[in-house]
């Protein structure tokens, strides 16, 4: 069972797209990282996790 799992996951900036329909699964005790020249939004990706994570957790008020 994946820890993250990610399906189509956009991120536009405007009429800028910086990460397009990405998808992935990073199972536990995987090392995962992001590689890419500058501007191919690698941390527009992980910012856009981050923000889903909390989401999930004020939601399901889990958020501690």
């Amino acid at each position: 069972m994946p820890v993250i799992k990610t399906e189509q996951l956009t991120k536009r900036f405007g009429d800028f797209t910086a990460v397009d329909a990405i998808s992935f699964e990073v199972e536990k005790g995987e090392i995962f990282g992001f590689l890419g020249a500058n501007g191919a939004g690698k941390t527009a990706q992980v910012c856009n996790l981050c923000a889903k994570r909390i989401y999930f957790l004020i939601i399901n008020n889990n958020l501690k």
